[in-house]
This record gives structure tokens, C-alpha cells and sequence, in this order.
């Protein structure tokens, strides 16, 4: 077979919807079973029972009842089936359509005559008489409307002849008596002659005339009468719904016309469950009584030959016949209590029941495939087999049974996709997409998140194309376009949260880059992002990360548009990590003059207000202080290096108020590039001290204050900050007037420490104060030989403050570290490390020469330092 023999069976491949009718073969073996069962119970008992055939919807009841039909009718000719569907008859009066369905029924069975079958169905049928114009009046009225226009036209004779000689050579003069005498006709009948002149001459319409002589010849020939009358009495036939007793005589009249001799009769109410309105299945219920339950039934010999079958499901049933009363309901039950009343009016009402079972994976698999053959005859095993697992693992993910009714749905609603896409994709594909849209009809976001993250289907169909052809399948469009489509709510989810793992998935698909530039420019023209900046951070970082190449046009012009957005940004809210990578990416692609005035367009909105969270929920419970440092360092680090440290200090500062600041501070002291912390100056630096000097007295977060002041202490001209006087003076009041743990006592001795060598003397005079109150020989004693941290800390305060006393206790164990530094390698150790992390190493070349002295600057230059946070 050639390629365009390929393409033309491709574009014509049949496809066969299935009939839902029950079917009259046992696919699955359960069916021919139950209908035998029952068939041989009434073949072999007297009648006057009920019995009920329940199972789940779609498992085959009513295909159970056309097995037991055929082959109850086949055996016997005096037994037959009547079928009354109620689903068939919802919103109809339900007792009346029983019964006129019942005599139709019987007179095909030949049990019934036409004349007393007539007569059964008037009983109870009410005839309504309306008036009606007849078509005689019809046309008396028409002439009456056009009698004075036919009048008017023909009143000139002499002018239409002269007209019709001039202009209708073919009409003789000799003609001129039929014109007089349509004259005289036309005054007496205007409407019923009209005159065209056109080429023959005068044409002649006489239909009114030409109806009332053929209406006459047939009324003549049928031997009726030739009504002239104008109006005429229309009968129409209207029932009311017949009252129960009534409806009880008419069945009990019919009974006992119809089941003589050996004749039985099985009624089957069929579709019980599936009849919306609880009142009408509350009626239908309450109408099977009255089969066996008229008032002379035990005088009434065909109370032996007449069954009733309801196939129902009882899952279905059990809360809608609730309202029926029983012995033992009551109002306001429970629901365990309620079943069981429900359970108890079903065996009250039925004498036997019988269970249709759903059938087994074997059984279902082999109607499965029978089906898709039937409906597409030219596809091969193997793609059957495909659907196959597709439409097993469906149903085991689901825990649903699979019923007949289920199979033949689901190979239809695929007949119908076929239908348009045909072989243009795999049916294995079409059949997954059918079986996924059932089940998330309404949720797009949800089907391709299954679609594409669940792998097994993909395993089972094996096709590369997989994910372009669901996407064609769902927006019915081609594949290229589809995709695209398909792709921009996930690649946008995916690009806001950085998850380049899922990126991944799309990079490989066509389009990607542009569905990246739709995304980007949606947002720019809705002006979205402005308001919501974190999403223009967290996007440009996860392109640059995962995005396409910078030679795709698309991808640039993504670019162009992020900066665009970014420089209209008056307030960065919701900062964080990943946004400010995102930023600095942003800021750092142009170069030169452009980036210059992009970096001022930024900057100031990194600072403008107090940094806020609350937008952003996935940075719940997150330090505010730490998201919005994360956020600015990068864009920070990126104007750092290209020598734009004038703008930073111009433009920048650390917003919100001093507590917020500390808490930067507290976190950017552990950064990679010291030098960036210079740039984090605080908005107002007249508040820091103040608020400083109240956290120390009120004992807020000592532990914390060495590493915020050895940060501000590197920030630009923060030697000259006014007011560390106050600091001081609330630090000496802790240690004159309270007692402070010693950690506590720590951290204010490293603030002392630190910020007497940085040009502030009173705090070293306050070192000296303490050295001469012999406060260090009571702290050093109880720690001697097992905190060389601590001891080094005090170690290091005595060094700096009072190097050379060494008369009391504290000084004398000084002096065993400063005399023989080798001897004490654990608190060298931790001297060298206070000194490194207070960047102090200038201060010590200023001690001048001692064996202390020499030691450390020894250990400084053979230590590496230790790595950054």
C-alpha cells in the first residue's frame, strides 16, 4: 500500500457507535444464570409474587431481563412479558401510561380484542371539543379580504383588451366575450379569478374553483357528504391520571379478560431507580401493591398467574423511599436505623430477590475488546490490548466496578473523538484522554498536571508525542498549537515557584520560549506583576536558569519585557532569596548607561517602606528581617562590582525602624562579601543608639549584641554615629548596679572590647574601670581550665585595655597566658578567632612588641580564616 493509500485509509477509518439497548446474549455468564433462575421459579410456582432483581447501575439488569423474556416466552406460548419502562414515562401520569401501555400490549399478545380494548382505554380518557375554521370557511374569508382589490382591477374591461392585443400577440380578439364574462364573474366572485398578462396573454388562476369541484367529485365518490359549513368541531382525546381504586378496577377488569386457562402474565417495571422525582417512584412503589392487593384478590383466580419483576438498585432506592411509611419508621431516625426500615419494605414488598454480580476482570476484558472491535473494525489487537491496561488501571486507581453499561459509554464517547481525529493520533492516546476527561471534566489545571506527571500511561502508549497529542486532543487543535496552550498554566507555575525540575519537562517542547514571552508580556500589559513584584524576581530568575538561549528571539524580548517591568516597581514587596537573584539578573544583562538608570529606578524601591510578607503565604513563619536581606544583597553585590558604590550609598539604605535594622544587621554579618555590609546604613542613624541603649537596659536579646554592633561597626562613617555614649553608659550601669549572667556579661564585654578600638574611648575607659575593680579576677577564676572561650574573650579585653598589670590574681593567670602563650594553645585559639571576627588585626600591629602580642600575630598570619556563613 502506497503513502497516499496510507493517508486516504488514515482519513477514513469507520467507526460504529453502540446500541445502549440491553442486549439478548450473556457476555459475561452471571446474566444467563440469574435470568434462568428466575424462569424456572415461575415456571415452576403459582404467580401472585413479586420478585426483585437488584444490582449496581450499568451491571446488566435489564439485559438479564430480556435473556429471562426469551426464554420464558420460548418455552411456553401462554406466558408472556410486559415491559413497562418507568424512566420512559417520567413527568407522564404514571398510572395511566401503565395502563394504556398494558392494553396496547395485550392486544398484540391476541388476549385482547380491539373493540373491548378500545373501550378499556375510553374508560378513562375524557374528549375535549375545540372549534376550527374549515378550509370552505377559509376560503369565503379570503374572498371577503380581496373581493374590493379583484373588483378594482377588473372594472375597466376595455383598457385589459386593448393591454393584452398590444402586448400578447398570441390572444385573439375573438376572445373578447370570455373577458366580459370573467367580468360578470369577478363582480359576483372577485377572488376566485386572477389575470397575469405576461407573453401568452391572459392566464387564468382559478384554484378556489378548481378545489371546490374536486372536493365535491371526492366526497361523491366516498359517499360523504360535501360540507359548506364554515366551522367545524375538533375532538381531542385528553386522560386524567386515574385515582387508585380506579386504577385497581381497570386492572383487575383486565386480569380477568386476559389470564384464562393456562395464560400468565409477568410484568416487569423496569428502570425504578432511574426516575428523578421521589413522589412518582413513591407512587410507582406504592402501585406494585396493587397488583396483588385489590380488594377481592382472593377471589380472583388470576392472582396465580401473574408475577411482577422491579430490576432496581438498591443503593440507589434505599434513601428515596424513605418517606414511605412502615410498622416500625419514625421521624428523625438515624441513618443506620433508617436503612434498615428501607431493608425492611423491600422484603415486605418482594417475595424474592436476586443479586446481578458486576463481572469479573476477565469477563469485562473480553466484552471490552468485543466492543471496540464492533465499533472499529479496522484497528488491530494490539491497539485493544492498549486500551485495554489503559482502562483497567483507570478503573483499579478509581476502586470502581466496572459494569456492561460503563464499557459501552466509555467505547462510545471514544467513537466520538475518533470520529474527528480518526487515525491523525493513536486511538491508545484518544481512548487515555477519554478516560482522564471523565473524570476531570472541569478541572483543566488538574487534567495536565495527571496527564503529564503520571508516567505510567505514557509507559503503556509509547509514544514521544505523548504530551502534544493530549494537549491537540483537549482544545481540539493541532498539536503545535495545543501544546502551547497546554503548557502556559504549568511553565507559569512552574516559573513563579522554581521548580526547574518540572521546567525541565517543557524546555524539550515546541514553543516553549514563546509560551515564556506570552506569559511575560500577559503580565506586563495587565500590569499584574507591578503590584505582585515577587513574581518578576522569582520569573527572571527561573529563565535564567532554565530558560532558553540568548539566541532565541523570544527569549530576548522576555528580557526586554522584565526590565521594562522591573523599572516600574515602586515597591518590592515580598522579597525573598530567589526574588533577589532574580532582580540582580535582571539589572545585571545591560550594561553601561542603561543599566545605571535602571539600577535608580530599583534601588530606591528595594527601601521605600517597611518590608512586608504577608502577600506572599509560602514565606509564612519566615523571618522578615532575614527575606528582605536575602532579597537586596544580590542586586547589592551586582552594582558592587560594577563600580557603582556612589549610587548604593546614594540611593540605599535599610528601611523600616531600628529593631527591624538590628535584625538585618544581625543577619547580614554572616555574608560571604564583607564588604557589602558598608552599604547598610539605617534610614535615620539619630534613632539606632537611643534604641540600642534600651535594648541593653531592658536585657533584650544580649546574646545577640555582639554580632549586630561588630556589623554596624563596618558601615560607612559609623564610627561617627553621635550618642554611643549613651550605649556605654547603659552597659556600666548592668554591671554596677545588677547582677547579669555571665553570658550576658559576654556579649557586653565583646561590645566593649569592640568598640573602644574603634575610635570610641570612653568604652575602653569603661575596660579599664573594670580591670581596676578586680571584676576580671572574679570572672576568670571559677572558668580557669575548662572555657578557654570565655577565658579568651577576657583574655583579649585585658590585652587591650591593660596589657602590661599583672600584680592581682586576674592579671596573674593573665600573665601565664601572656608570658607562655604556648602552654595555653586552646584560648590562643580563641583569641585569634575574637580578633579576626572583630576585624581588629590593625589594632594589634598598634600593641607594639610582647610575647602575647608577637604570638597572636603569629597565629594570624599561619591560620586560615574560617570560612563564611
Amino acid at each position: 500500500m502506497n503513502q497516499e493509500e496510507n493517508k486516504s485509509k488514515r482519513n477514513n477509518c469507520p467507526t460504529k457507535l453502540l446500541s445502549d439497548l440491553p442486549s439478548e446474549e450473556d457476555y459475561f455468564g452471571g446474566h444467563e444464570r440469574v435470568a434462568g433462575a428466575i424462569a424456572k421459579l415461575i415456571n415452576g410456582e403459582d404467580g401472585g409474587k413479586s420478585i426483585a432483581v437488584i444490582g449496581s447501575y450499568g451491571s446488566g439488569k435489564s439485559t438479564v431481563i430480556n435473556l429471562f423474556r426469551k426464554k420464558i416466552e420460548s418455552e411456553n406460548n401462554e406466558t408472556k412479558v410486559f415491559i413497562f419502562d418507568a424512566w420512559q414515562h417520567e413527568g407522564d401520569r404514571l398510572r395511566r401510561s401503565f395502563l394504556e401501555q398494558l392494553i396496547d400490549s395485550l392486544r398484540e399478545f391476541e388476549w385482547l380484542e380491539k373493540r373491548i380494548a378500545d373501550e378499556e382505554k375510553n374508560s378513562f380518557l375524557q374528549q375535549v371539543t375545540k372549534e376550527k375554521l374549515t378550509r370552505w370557511g377559509a376560503l369565503m374569508l379570503f374572498i371577503a379580504i380581496y373581493s374590493p382589490l379583484a373588483r378594482s382591477f377588473l372594472s375597466n374591461k376595455e383598457s385589459i383588451l386593448e393591454w393584452s392585443r398590444e402586448n400578447s400577440p398570441l390572444f385573439p380578439i375573438e376572445y373578447k366575450p370570455l373577458i366580459h364574462a370573467l367580468y360578470l364573474i369577478a363582480h359576483a366572485f372577485p377572488p376566485l379569478v386572477a389575470i397575469s398578462f405576461r407573453h401568452l396573454g391572459i392566464f387564468i388562476f382559478s384554484l378556489p374553483l378548481v378545489y371546490i369541484f374536486l372536493g365535491y367529485v371526492f366526497c361523491k365518490t366516498q359517499d360523504k357528504p360535501f360540507d359548506f359549513s364554515f366551522l367545524s368541531n375538533k375532538h381531542a382525546l385528553r386522560g386524567p391520571e386515574p385515582s387508585s381504586i380506579e386504577f385497581q378496577d381497570t386492572f383487575d377488569r383486565l386480569m380477568d379478560r386476559v389470564l384464562i386457562k393456562d395464560r400468565k402474565l409477568i410484568l416487569v417495571v423496569d428502570n425504578l431507580d432511574r426516575v428523578i422525582e421521589d413522589s412518582q417512584i413513591i407512587e410507582l412503589w406504592g402501585t406494585m401493591g396493587t397488583f396483588f392487593n385489590s380488594r377481592n384478590t382472593s377471589q380472583r383466580k388470576w392472582r396465580k398467574q401473574l408475577w411482577v419483576i422491579a430490576p432496581f438498585n438498591d443503593k440507589s432506592i434505599n434513601p428515596r423511599i424513605r418517606r414511605i411509611p412502615t410498622e416500625n419508621s419514625k421521624p428523625n431516625q438515624p441513618n443506620d436505623k433508617i436503612k434498615s426500615i428501607t431493608d425492611e419494605l423491600i422484603d415486605k414488598t418482594f417475595q424474592a430477590t436476586f443479586h446481578v454480580p458486576p463481572p469479573v476482570l476477565s469477563d469485562w476484558r473480553t466484552y471490552l475488546i468485543r466492543c471496540l472491535k464492533q465499533a472499529f473494525e479496522e484497528h488491530t489487537p494490539e491497539d485493544f490490548n492498549t486500551i485495554y491496561f489503559l482502562y483497567q488501571r483507570a478503573y483499579q486507581e478509581g476502586e470502581a466496578e466496572v459494569h456492561p453499561r460503563d464499557i459501552k459509554i466509555f467505547v462510545n464517547k471514544l467513537c466520538a473523538v475518533h470520529k474527528q481525529w480518526e487515525d491523525g493520533i493513536p486511538i491508545a492516546i484518544q481512548a487515555y484522554y477519554v478516560l482522564l476527561r471523565s473524570q476531570l471534566l472541569s478541572n483543566e489545571g488538574k487534567f495536565f498536571e495527571t496527564a503529564y506527571q503520571d508516567s505510567a500511561p505514557r509507559l503503556i502508549i509509547g509514544n514521544n508525542r505523548y504530551e502534544e497529542l493530549i494537549a491537540a486532543l483537549y482544545f481540539n487543535i493541532e498539536p503545535e498549537r495545543a501544546i502551547q496552550a497546554a503548557m502556559r498554566k504549568p511553565v507559569e507555575k512552574a516559573l513563579l515557584a522554581g521548580n526547574f525540575e518540572e521546567l525541565s519537562k517543557y524546555k524539550s517542547f515546541h514553543g516553549f520560549s514563546l509560551v515564556c514571552l506570552d506569559i511575560i508580556q500577559r503580565a506586563s500589559n495587565s500590569g499584574e506583576w507591578i503590584t505582585s513584584p515577587w513574581k518578576i524576581g522569582l520569573v527572571a530568575w527561573a529563565i535564567d536558569k532554565f530558560g532558553p538561549t540568548d539566541g532565541d528571539a523570544q527569549f530576548r524580548q522576555s528580557w526586554r519585557f522584565l526590565e521594562d517591568l522591573a523599572g516600574k516597581v515602586t515597591w518590592w514587596v515580598g522579597l525573598s532569596k530567589d526574588v533577589g537573584r532574580g532582580i540582580s539578573i535582571i539589572l545585571r544583562r545591560p550594561i553601561g548607561q542603561v543599566q545605571l538608570e535602571l539600577a535608580k529606578k530599583i534601588l530606591p524601591a528595594l527601601c521605600t517602606n517597611q518590608p512586608n510578607l504577608e502577600a506572599r503565604a509560602e514565606l509564612k513563619g519566615l523571618s522578615l528581617a532575614e527575606c528582605w536581606a536575602e532579597g537586596v544583597i544580590p542586586t547589592i553585590h551586582v552594582l558592587h562590582e560594577s563600580k557603582n558604590s556612589d549610587l548604593i550609598r546614594e540611593l540605599f539604605s535599610v528601611p523600616g525602624n531600628p529593631n527591624f535594622y538590628f535584625e538585618v544587621m544581625k543577619y547580614v554579618s554572616g555574608i560571604k562579601n564583607q564588604e557589602l555590609i558598608r552599604y547598610f546604613v539605617p534610614p535615620d542613624v539619630n534613632q539606632i543608639n537611643p534604641t540600642l541603649k534600651d535594648r541593653i537596659q531592658n536585657r533584650q536579646a544580649l546574646t545577640g549584641l555582639p554580632i549586630i554592633i561588630n556589623t554596624i561597626v563596618r558601615v560607612d562613617n559609623s564610627n561617627a554615629w553621635p550618642q554611643w555614649q549613651g550605649v556605654d553608659s547603659a552597659i556600666g550601669s548592668l554591671f554596677e548596679k545588677s547582677a547579669i549572667s555571665a553570658d550576658d556579661r559576654d556579649s557586653l564585654i565583646y561590645v566593649l572590647v569592640l568598640l573602644g578600638l574603634k575610635n570610641a574611648q570612653f568604652f575602653m575607659q569603661r575596660l579599664h574601670s573594670l580591670s581596676r575593680n578586680n571584676a576580671f579576677n572574679e570572672w576568670i577564676k571559677p572558668e580557669w581550665g575548662h572555657n578557654p572561650k570565655r577565658i579568651g574573650l577576657l583574655a583579649l579585653a585585658v590585652f587591650f585595655s591593660q596589657p602590661n598589670i599583672n600584680t592581682k590574681m586576674s592579671q596573674s593567670l593573665y600573665s601565664r597566658i601572656a608570658e607562655k602563650p604556648t602552654e595555653h594553645p586552646d584560648i590562643i585559639n580563641e583569641m585569634v578567632s575574637f580578633i579576626r571576627e572583630m576585624d581588629i588585626q590593625p589594632e594589634l600591629e598598634k600593641m607594639g612588641k610582647s610575647t602575647l602580642a608577637d604570638y597572636l600575630r603569629t597565629e594570624l598570619n599561619q591560620q586560615s580564616p574560617q570560612p563564611s556563613v
